[in-house]
């Protein structure tokens, strides 16, 4: 299963620069991963406080106040943050906590089945996480490497969500436009400072409602659309561009890898669609799909779906393989 609409893969053309082949090559949109509460459960707020025995109120009255933001910044070791987890400086059994720590580490439902099948259909996945070296203790327990990347850690860049420079950074690094990543994230003052520099952000919840997200989302990156024409000679357009509101549903299954012998992804794309069926009713007003729920929207666009799209695979293809010869009318929906 694709969450996103297939890339269309055609001959490179002649680039003035190598960043722009690089890019051409590569397929986006890149997907960046908060990962305590997002993709791993933080033992932070059940786990640590019953190993030190006492309730979060108490713990956070009496740790320091900035050390373990130090820590995850990478500012001090180890053994600094032994020195000054308590603001009164009492001892502790740092090795306990750790292996407290690892004990309480576990994905959460469903992620690991959705980082799979994005890896599966080959996203550039990355972890942009505040969290310090102890990162190296999720990788040993989870193997999150499996289907990311740990790039982007808050005690490697020394900088932490919701900083706009850490966004910056990311975007630099990656070589990339703000636009073509997702981020994801159960904090939302995290989720907005993303959306801020322009980045595609999405509030963690749980795995079945980001899955449902990304799929609304993903060919929203990649396609604008064009009502052409009145009446019984109405039909749409697509072009490959960075801004649209189509949901994927609605176009996904009709897109393949193109031959390599077709046309650069620059041209405009047109996808072909049987005319509808004589006596089919066309709603003239729909409820606009952002007044509607997640599920409601899902629902609106498999029927929408199965009521237009009646051509078969076999067919369609061929026809796209053909190149451009004429449109075939559909309703706008």
């Amino acid at each position: 299963m694709g969450f996103f609409s297939n890339n269309i893969s055609c001959s490179a053309a002649t680039s003035s620069t190598s960043t722009m082949v690089a890019q051409r090559q590569r397929r986006l949109p890149i997907l960046l991963f908060d990962v305590m509460d997002t993709i791993v459960r933080d033992p932070f707020y059940q786990d640590v406080p019953a190993f030190f025995r006492m309730p979060m109120k108490e713990l956070l009255e009496c740790k320091h106040p900035t050390a373990w933001i130090e820590f995850e910044k990478g500012f001090i070791t180890e053994d600094e943050l032994t020195r000054k987890f308590f603001k009164d400086g009492r001892s502790f059994d740092m090795e306990g906590l750790k292996n407290c720590m690892r004990r309480g580490y576990s994905y959460l439902e469903g992620v690991e089945g959705l980082l799979n099948s994005l890896k599966e259909n080959g996203y550039e996945i990355h972890a942009f996480t505040n969290y310090p070296i102890w990162y190296q203790m999720i990788e040993d327990e989870l193997k999150l490497s499996n289907y990311l990347s740990w790039t982007f850690c808050s005690c490697i860049f020394g900088k932490r969500k919701p900083d706009p420079d850490f966004y910056l950074e990311v975007v630099k690094h990656l070589n990339v436009e703000a636009s073509n990543c997702i981020f994801v994230d159960d904090r939302m003052k995290n989720v907005e400072a993303a959306i801020e520099l322009g980045l595609k952000g999405l509030q963690f919840k749980n795995a079945d409602l980001l899955r449902n997200d990304l799929s609304l989302l993903g060919n929203s990156l990649w396609f604008s659309h064009q009502s052409v024409g009145e009446g019984e000679e109405r039909h749409l357009v697509l072009k490959r561009c960075s801004d649209t509101s189509i949901p994927s549903i609605l176009i996904s299954d009709l897109l393949w890898q193109y031959d390599e012998e077709f046309q650069s992804p620059r041209t405009v794309d047109v996808i072909y669609r049987r005319k509808d069926s004589e006596g089919s009713k066309i709603e003239e007003t729909p409820t606009p799909i952002f007044n509607l729920s997640l599920e409601e929207r899902e629902e609106a666009y498999m029927a929408a779906r199965k009521r237009i799209f009646s051509v078969d695979q076999g067919e369609t293809r061929q026809c796209m393989k053909d190149g451009p010869q004429k449109i075939l009318r559909l309703p706008v929906v």
